[in-house]
This record gives structure tokens, sequence and C-alpha cells, in this order.
């Protein structure tokens, strides 16, 4: 049987106590209790609220650097980030770069040809011996670079690993560094009291605040000197390797023989009988209504089931759920045809409506206006909360919901498997 997160109220596996997004913000996932990860998403929160974006370090396939410079905060982005955790300049104890080895490819080049040679000049010896002689190159295959950042948050200490590093990290990490060690009284290397020296008198490295710079602007050579220096030493950037001539025009013939075949296939293919049977079945998906989910607002169980046309079944264990006058009640929960819908009841009335469908047979649709359609609500005028890649949220949609929510959403192939409609959020404080 499903749970709901004791923080944010998402379905968990009954073996969890939160779920993992809620659980990302500590370091490897552990937590001493529920209660502090609700005080730490709220510092988190309380960040959020406050940053404002003034810089972005990033390169190809690298994860994103958000930074606020102005409140010396940042955050790591990448397409898997669902809700990020900001951390302070200050909160930077130290960083490594390292480095994780490619393969060496051996290769060998002439052999043909100087067994041609070799037996021409001295018969099935010659040839033997002459392709023997073959040339034999070297190189690296794979290999990546990596970050690993150490940081003392007000949750605990936390360790990051950035792969592909963007440009200008090492740089923006230096001075995090420094201004970490301009706000203690001891030395984050030897670790002895140095007071407000600008330099320690034992290890000698620098303690000063760094003036504030603009990351955005820091060069490949700022970043990713060529020789590494130090004891966190840079990452050395590897040098470009020249694609042959040669294969760049063997892939241009290629690409000129594929296209016409490729437009043929296509075109036996997608006939147009077939075409406009697509376009029906997609259509029919798209604008079919799912339920009208304005009549369930704050109903009680005797309307629900007359609605539903039947009775639930109820989950045993219900859901804690935490107001936002800080009292907890215990929600229960009904189940609807196989789990497609759920009911969540608190204090006789309806509070939230989930609605779930099978991976492997989402939910189609055209655009924002038309998923509110297929819940009986109409989207017009109500600017959007938030909006992310899978997911979609808006508050205050109508006098009877208040908050729909959209996730797992496939922006490309335009589909979604879940949706949960709010009607009295006072039960989700913590949500």
């Amino acid at each position: 049987m499903l749970k709901h997160c004791g923080v944010c109220g998402a379905r968990i596996n009954h073996n969890d106590s939160v779920c993992s997004v809620c659980a990302s913000i500590c370091d490897g996932g552990k937590f001493e209790s529920i209660e502090n990860l609700k005080k730490f998403w709220t510092i988190n929160q309380s960040r959020m609220n406050q940053f404002v974006k003034t810089d972005c370090l990033k390169s190809f396939l690298s994860d994103h650097v958000i930074i606020d410079s102005r409140h010396e905060m940042f955050y790591i982005e990448n397409k898997n980030t669902q809700r990020p955790i900001v951390y302070k300049f200050c909160e930077v104890v130290d960083f490594k770069a390292g480095s994780i080895p490619g393969v060496t490819v051996e290769k060998k080049s002439g052999g043909i040809g100087r067994a041609v040679v070799g037996g021409a000049l001295f018969g099935v010896t010659g040839a033997v011996v002459g392709a023997s002689t073959a040339k034999t190159t070297a190189h690296q295959v794979g290999g990546s670079f990596f970050i690993t950042i150490h940081l003392k948050t007000p949750y605990w200490v936390k360790t990051l690993t950035i792969f592909r590093p963007p440009v200008g990290l090492t740089e923006f990490l230096n001075r995090c560094v420094n201004i970490t060690s301009s706000l203690q009284s001891f030395c984050p290397n030897c670790g002895k009291e140095v007071g407000n020296a600008k330099f320690c008198p034992y290890c000698g490295i620098e303690l000063r605040k760094v003036a504030p710079t603009n990351f955005s602007k820091i060069t490949d050579n700022q970043s990713y000197p060529k020789k590494s220096s130090g004891k966190n030493g840079y990452i050395e950037k590897p040098p470009k390797k020249k694609v042959p001539i040669r294969k760049i025009v063997l892939w241009i013939i290629l690409i000129i023989v594929l296209i016409p075949v490729i437009t043929i296939i296509l075109s036996f293919s997608f006939s147009p009988r077939i075409s406009s049977a697509l376009s029906k079945m997609t259509s029919s998906t798209i604008n079919n209504s799912i339920i009208d989910s304005q009549k369930f607002s704050k109903i009680n169980y005797s309307k629900l089931k007359a609605l539903m046309g039947g009775p639930g079944k109820k989950e045993p264990s219900g859901v804690k759920l935490f107001k936002s006058d800080g009292k907890t009640v215990i929600g229960d929960i009904y189940d609807f045809q196989n789990d497609k819908f759920d009911f969540i009841i608190a204090d006789n009335k309806v509070v939230r409506m989930e609605f779930h469908t099978n991976l492997n047979n989402p939910i189609k649709y055209k655009d924002d206006d038309t998923i509110f359609q297929m819940f009986g609500l109409q989207k017009s005028g109500i600017p959007i909360t938030t909006d992310k890649e899978s997911s979609l949220e808006y508050k205050h949609v109508s006098n009877k919901v208040e908050n729909f929510w959209v996730t797992d959403m496939d922006r490309d192939k335009k589909t979604f498997t879940e949706v949960y409609i709010t009607y009295d959020e006072n039960y989700f404080g913590q949500n």
C-alpha cells in the first residue's frame, strides 16, 4: 500500500517515510527526523524566495551553476533537478578536482602496404615481416573530469560532485572558499587560530575576502590552467582533437545517400489514410474529458460515493496532514476505479483529489488549456506558479480549486500521468 511523504505529501513506497526529493537536501539522503527535514526545507525556501539570478556558469553538457552575487548564494541545476537546494558562498569549505581516466586504444596502420612491398621484394617471408612492422599508435578514449565540493550548511556537512564542470567553476569556488575563510577565525588549511589576519601566519595561505566578480565572464584559461597548482589543483582542460577531413567527407556522403532513402520509407509508411487515422486517434485522446474535478470540492463521503457510483476502497493507514495553524489531523484515503482516483478526506470533507494513470498509457495533451479542460477547469487568466520540465503548478484556480498540480510530464511527447487537485490548502501547510 502506498503512503504519502511526511514533508510534501507526495505518494511514496510503504517502506519510506519521505520522498527522495525531500531527502535530497541531506547528505546521502540520511536525516534525523522529519521535523528537522521540514525546518531545513523552510530555510531553503526562504533562500529561494530571496534569490536573484545574476550569473550562470554553463558549458556544453555540463550542470548549470546559477549564481546570486548580490546575496552571495548559488545552486546547481540540471535536467533532473526537481527542487533546487540553495547554498551560500560562505558555506563552501573546500573543493577538489579529479578525473576518471579513459581507455587506451591501440591502432595499427600501414600493415597491408608494408606486406605488399615486402612480398614483392622478398616473397612470403617478406610479406610476413612487412606486416609485422606496421606502425602502432595509442590514444585515450573516454574519461571525464569532476569537482567535489565540501559544504557546511545549516543542516550538516554536505558533499557535492559535479561531473563535466562548467567553465569558470573553479574560479568561482576559489572565491567562495576565500569568503568562507574571511568569516572564520581559524585557518581552513591548517586549522590554527588566525584572528582577523589576511594571511595565515602558520601556513601562509591568503584569508582575506575577495571582491565580487562577474563569474559568467571567466575565461577558459582562468578556469582550466594548463598546469594544476596547489593542494586543490584545477582541472586540466583536454586538448581538442582534430577530425580528419576524410571522415568528414565520408559522413557527408553518407548523409546525402541516406536522405532520399529515409524520405521514400516515410512516404510509404505514413500514407494519407494512416496519417488521418493517427490524427483522429490523437485528437480523441487529447479532447477526452477525464472528470469534473470541481464537483468534489469539500463534499462529504456520502456525496462522494454518490458521484463515484459506489463506495471506494479505504486505505487502512491514512495520511498525516499538517494544517497551516500548526495542528495535525489524520486524513482518510479512498481509492476508486482501481487506484485511478484517490480522494483525501479530512474533517468530513474532501480536501484533495489525485488522478493516476499507468506509466505505459500516459494521457496526451495539446497544451496547458487542454489539461485544465480535461478536469472541468478553465485556465484563462490564471498565472502559472511553478513551471518545470516535468511538472506544472497553478494556484487559486477557481473558487473551488485552490491548487492544480500536473506532474510526471513529458514535454516532448506532450503526455502526463499524475494530477493533484487541492481543494483546501490549509491541510497541506508543509506542502
